[in-house]
């Protein structure tokens, strides 16, 4: 019960909304990746992981977003691992198991950072490192959900969220 309270209370669906600060790795198949410039036009998702213990947590918010937005052009998933308390002699092997567990077409939004952990602990509220962080970006960078914890819980504001920015883009293309 007290997880699910503290699950509600992660959730943030900003009113004023805040630019998402610059971003910069290589994607899983070597290609610089710079957000929010590189989601300019679409809406964003970042699925944010501190360690290895949230890969559970992270692949369950990937799955169930791609599963509930199949396909969608104007949608991109980010999988951002943050890599930076990794000691630089396992950085490698912790590259070589995150490529082993993403799928291939997942490579180009994988993108693995190295510096900057504190300031985004910082900006998604870091609470426990198990726990998978989520922005929702809008298609001009701004940030308008966050969320962590239990996707059960977490989730359906997130999806809410998400279909009414994915709505308010096709009336507007139409």
């Amino acid at each position: 019960m007290l997880r699910c309270f503290i699950a509600l209370i992660s959730i943030s669906m900003a009113a004023g909304a805040q630019e998402l600060p610059k971003l910069q790795g290589k994607s899983l198949n070597g290609h610089l990746v710079t957000l929010p410039d590189e989601a300019k036009g679409k809406t964003a998702v970042l699925v944010i992981g501190f360690s290895r213990d949230c890969s559970v947590q992270t692949r369950a918010w990937v799955t169930r977003i791609e599963s509930d937005f199949l396909r969608r052009q104007d949608l991109v998933i980010f999988r951002v691992p943050f890599l930076e308390a990794v000691p630089r002699a396992f950085r490698g092997f912790a590259l070589r198991e995150i490529r082993k567990t993403a799928s291939s077409d997942a490579f180009d939004t994988t993108v693995p950072v190295f510096e900057g952990e504190d300031a985004w602990k910082k900006l998604v509220g870091y609470v426990r490192p198990e726990e998978a962080y989520i922005l929702v970006v809008d298609t001009t960078g701004q940030i308008r959900a966050t969320a962590h914890g239990d996707i059960n819980v977490a989730y359906p504001p997130v999806e809410a969220k998400l279909r009414g920015l994915l709505m308010d883009k096709s009336q507007r293309d139409h």
